[in-house]
């Protein structure tokens, strides 16, 4: 009988370590985790250092790839103030550290970095200017994973959630936003 319950303690031990150093790997994130090509949106705002307004607001949106290596890529559409939105693209560089951090180019101003988070899943990166000491510029940046397959409108089943934030020509005396529900 104690043979068997050290066999069962000793099987058990085995397992635990097996999938702890599993799971252990499975945290690990590196370079080659954000691989692939991303839909994304971007939202910077830049504001006059006295009164705090936005003096430049500027949307840039489309898709972005990155190389696995630490580069990547992306063409879009870029929109500023007033202005209509124009074809954009241009390049830069990334780093994403072990914890799922990540800190890359900003697309819309090569002068500033994005901090930001790689989901465990690796299906989402969220991030967004958070150290500027050159003027007062913040920003959103949002990339989902793009699907593997084609699009069709059968991709779009089940409820979704959204919402919207306008700043007609680029002012934010004029904001308004929503929050709705799509079912």
């Amino acid at each position: 009988m104690r043979s068997l319950n050290m066999t069962k303690f000793v099987c058990t031990l085995i397992f635990l370590l097996l999938m702890g150093k599993e799971a252990a790997r499975a945290q690990t994130l590196t370079n080659s985790s954000l691989n692939g090509k991303y839909f994304f949106v971007q939202l910077l705002v830049t504001a006059d250092a006295n009164t705090r307004l936005p003096t430049t607001v500027s949307n840039l949106g489309g898709s972005i790839t990155f190389n696995g290596g630490g580069s990547y890529s992306y063409s879009g559409n870029l929109g500023t103030n007033a202005k209509a939105a124009a074809g954009a693209s241009g390049s830069g560089s990334y780093s994403v550290s072990a914890d799922g951090s990540v800190t890359f180019t900003n697309p819309i101003r090569a002068d500033l970095s994005i901090n930001g988070r790689l989901s465990a899943d690796q299906e989402v990166v969220l991030g967004s200017t958070t150290e500027n000491t050159k003027d007062y510029t913040g920003d959103l940046f949002v990339a989902i994973k793009a699907p593997s397959g084609g699009m069709s409108n059968a991709s779009l089943n089940g409820a979704y959630n959204g919402s919207t934030m306008t700043l007609p020509n680029g002012t934010i005396q004029s904001l308004s936003s929503s929050m709705f529900s799509i079912v």
